[in-house]
């Protein structure tokens, strides 16, 4: 919230430049992750926590990296704000062990993919076709958004848990249809294959430099997670 008052008042006075609003936008996803390895760096090890801290954090850096590089090629208050909401929802669907929670990083990632999708170039003017591209990625993105609501919902109504550990759950029910139709919803929605021509579409639409971030991060969120 404070980052987007300054940023608002940057803009009104023109005098003053946004170069501390893009200096801590990209210095903000190194320091969360170097944190979180201060943290890690602290704890008891187990089976568990040492997979968590061998292989989430090597995720953790390299989609702090990748947004590093992919903001320099960006130029406006309302990009680079939205960049960083992505981070921040692709880095707690990352670490997420709710199924509610997992959902909401995910819808946030979205949304603000959605937006970076429909907004102008650097010249100030804006295709139909990132209008389209933005559109059909609200409508398909919804569409999957029902359905994995759906399954999660089907879960919490059969098991009356929301976590991802069944242990407690007696053995005569069965999870594999919802965790293949959850798969399935999630390929969907983050252009895996087989269930990836709906994005080929869109990525025809989307900005080159946009396109790069949006192709790659939300699959390495979604293979971490």
């Amino acid at each position: 919230m404070i980052l987007i008052v300054y940023g608002l008042i940057s803009l009104r006075a023109k005098q003053i430049h946004l170069s501390d609003v893009y200096f801590f936008c990209r210095l903000f996803p190194l320091v969360l992750v170097l944190g979180f390895y201060l943290d890690t760096a602290t704890s008891s090890y187990n089976d568990l926590l040492s997979l968590v801290i061998n292989v989430v954090p090597s995720i953790d850096m390299l989609l702090a990296v990748l947004l590093f590089f992919i903001m320099v090629n960006f130029h406006s208050f309302e990009s680079v704000l939205l960049l960083v909401f992505a981070f921040v929802g692709q880095y707690y669907m990352l670490h997420a062990m709710d199924l509610m929670t997992f959902y909401i990083a995910l819808e946030a990632q979205n949304f603000c993919f959605l937006v970076l999708c429909g907004l102008p170039g650097v010249t100030g003017r804006n295709s139909c076709f990132s209008i389209e591209a933005s559109l059909k990625y609200f409508l398909l993105s919804a569409f999957s958004s029902g359905v994995i609501l759906f399954w999660f919902s089907a879960i919490y109504l059969q098991t009356g848990l929301s976590v991802l550990s069944f242990k407690t759950v007696s053995a005569d029910y069965d999870t594999s249809l919802h965790a293949f139709q959850i798969l399935c919803a999630m390929m969907f929605k983050l252009g895996a294959a087989p269930l990836h021509l709906w994005v080929i579409q869109i990525y025809n639409g989307v900005k080159r430099n946009l396109l790069m971030y949006i192709s790659t991060a939300p699959k390495l969120s979604l293979f971490g997670f």
